[in-house]
């Protein structure tokens, strides 16, 4: 047993468990400002993010000299919460996506999964839409040109603007394209 567990003044949390015998891991005895840089040695995807200012922590307000024990406090126990997330008080606006139109209303769990880390959410179209995108790849990943995060189908997209000018609006499904194509196959 590590006799500076002695002074501990209480138990780590259970995702900090492991390192109760190495206070060393997190703590430098003879420079106490050290302390976060060790927290950022172990959090690497976080670290990143604030040598980056992008994502939730690198977008933070002082960032730069901020503790992470600022908000994040240890030795309260085996199930202290010292991540204090709230989902109704977050605000999606300090991340690398902020929340627009109909993505505003998405309950978290269509984006976030159970278990895996908040960062890890798609932030690209396809990476939710996949199923619904009706162009099959063919048109690129910059959904954005056309399409905005008000409504899906809203669409501004101007034929006449490309190589294939159109002219007057088509009343029946252009053939080739991949929604008239759709549309002729469920009319037939």
């Amino acid at each position: 047993m590590n006799p500076e567990t002695l002074l501990m003044p209480g138990k780590l949390t259970a995702a900090h468990a492991k390192f109760e015998e190495d206070c060393a891991k997190c703590h430098d005895r003879s420079d106490r400002s050290r302390q976060t840089a060790l927290c950022l040695d172990c959090h690497k995807e976080t670290a990143a993010d604030v040598r980056q200012h992008r994502g939730f922590h690198g977008r933070l307000t002082g960032i730069d000299s901020t503790e992470c024990r600022a908000c994040h406090s240890e030795h309260l126990g085996r199930n202290a919460d010292i991540v204090k997330f709230s989902r109704e008080q977050f605000n999606h606006d300090h991340t690398d996506y902020p929340l627009k139109g109909a993505h505003v209303s998405v309950p978290c769990a269509s984006c976030h999964v159970a278990g895996q880390p908040y960062r890890k959410a798609p932030s690209d179209c396809l990476g939710c839409h996949r199923k619904e995108e009706p162009h099959e790849g063919k048109l690129g990943r910059d959904c954005a040109s056309c399409h905005d995060e008000s409504a899906w189908r809203r669409v501004r997209y101007d034929h006449d603007k490309t190589a294939f000018p159109l002219g007057l609006p088509l009343r029946q499904p252009l053939q080739g394209h991949p929604e008239g194509m759709r549309r002729l196959s469920r009319a037939r």
